[in-house]
């Protein structure tokens, strides 16, 4: 158990190089985490003690908002842990997860969080993306196809 004082980005960090799970640091405060079924961040917020884990993905440009706002509210009231939503003005489709360290951090329960959070949001990329309202692939270049 790491204590809350002890959760840090750089303990943060650690534990994904114990797990083999790639990462970078993005703005000095931030990690983000490649190796998993789908990229996301990593936030640590000292005070209140939570870490947010939160991804997107690029919405398809002709794709109409109450489509991607009913794919929300489906992903919401069936899948469990991830919170979902869409940014009309970003056409991006967000989840977001923030799990409570004020009384510390146990290792395992940190990784198999980012496990789980990142195979609910492919699931609702794969199995729920019924009226076809996001792309196929992330927008920045990578090629990353939906696992």
């Amino acid at each position: 158990m790491i204590p809350q004082e002890g959760v840090t980005i750089e303990a943060l960090s650690g534990l994904l190089d114990d797990a083999v799970i790639d990462w970078t640091l993005t703005g000095g405060e931030n990690l983000y985490v490649t190796g998993l079924d789908v990229p996301l961040w990593v936030e640590h917020e000292p005070d209140p003690g939570r870490i947010t884990l939160r991804t997107c993905w690029p919405v398809r440009p002709e794709a109409d908002d109450v489509e991607v706002l009913h794919l929300a509210n489906l992903c919401n009231s069936s899948l469990v842990m991830v919170q979902f939503w869409f940014d009309p003005d970003l056409r991006r489709f967000f989840g977001q997860y923030a799990l409570p360290c004020r009384d510390g951090l146990d290792r395992r329960q940190f990784i198999r969080v980012l496990r789980s959070f990142a195979e609910i949001f492919r699931i609702a990329l794969r199995e729920k993306d019924e009226d076809d309202v996001l792309c196929e692939r992330l927008g920045d270049g990578s090629g990353a196809a939906v696992a």
